[in-house]
């Protein structure tokens, strides 16, 4: 008959039969309590359980937390308002909150970083954190200005020096994104917000007009500065190609207004400027892109 040989089936170990097992090792089932191996021994192999669930270092190996103790404050009594020490318009955080429409955890940490930020130390009274509302006040006034001095020298953001520029900001971020070939000088954080060294910015920028204005097309400063020009003329004076670019910055706004405006037979206009303004237009140029549209200021 066909079939497997009972010789390799797997044997039943009786009690007491002799079981030689090594963890990872292949191990012999004798039938016999004692004696040689008997032909037809299933080998099998005995593997230690692994432990269940995350393995945790010992506990002498752990790092002990040390977490920073918070500043104290000075206690003060409810009734101590109004005296020398004690200003009489303290406010806790939750009425600072409700005054100004600030968050209570933004309040905290600005109280938190005041080693850094300057804010006002405040004092405990009752057990509650108070301030004087108008040191506050002045605080938060300087906390986050335009224009800011710290150790000694004046920081300003963009929107400050565009307003002491005249330029958008966007022309000014889009300088401080070049600082790696332009020079620029670099950011300072304060406080969340970028700041500028401004007498290191007002050297950097009068270089930079300079170096932009080497780029612009010559002027003719000679002729009478009462004459008036027509749109042929003040192009020959700035240096442009032809009438129809003067033509072409009136059309876009770009050109500064006309003198004089004359009608012609066929129903045209003919637009005269005097020579010392066009002068006055082609100093407050920034810069021209050769072979692109122009970008000269009016």
């Amino acid at each position: 008959m066909g079939g497997r040989r009972t010789g390799d089936r797997p044997l039943r170990v009786p009690a007491g039969a002799g079981l030689t097992a090594t963890p990872g090792r292949l191990c012999s089932v004798h039938p016999g309590t004692e004696g040689p191996h008997q032909t037809g021994a299933v080998m099998r192999r005995v593997v230690e359980p692994a432990a269940r669930g995350r393995r945790r270092a010992p506990v002498t190996t752990r790092r002990p937390r040390h977490r920073a103790a918070l500043p104290t404050l000075t206690p003060v009594r409810g009734e101590d308002h109004g005296s020398p020490d004690v200003p009489d318009q303290l406010i806790s955080r939750s009425e600072l909150a409700a005054r100004t429409g600030e968050r209570e955890h933004t309040l905290y940490k600005w109280w938190r970083d005041r080693h850094r930020n300057g804010h006002p130390e405040g004092l405990e009274v009752d057990g509650q954190w108070h301030v004087d509302e108008r040191e506050w006040r002045r605080w938060r006034t300087a906390y986050g200005a335009d224009r800011r001095e710290v150790n000694g020298r004046i920081l300003a953001t963009v929107t400050e020096l565009a307003r002491l520029s005249g330029k958008p900001e966007a022309t000014l971020n889009r300088w401080y994104a070049g600082r790696q070939a332009n020079g620029h000088p670099p950011g300072i954080r304060r406080d969340g917000r970028r700041y500028v060294d401004l007498e290191l910015w007002q050297d950097w920028y009068r270089g930079h007009k300079d170096q932009l204005k080497s780029g612009l097309t010559p002027v003719d400063r000679t002729g009478d500065p009462d004459e008036l020009l027509s749109s042929a003329q003040v192009a020959h004076v700035l240096g442009l190609a032809s009438a129809a670019t003067v033509n072409s910055y009136v059309g876009r706004d770009q050109f500064i207004e006309p003198d004089e405006v004359e009608e012609t037979p066929a129903g045209r206009q003919r637009r005269f400027w005097r020579r010392r303004r066009v002068w006055d237009y082609a100093d407050k140029r920034s810069w021209s892109r050769k072979g692109k549209k122009s970008t000269e200021a009016p």
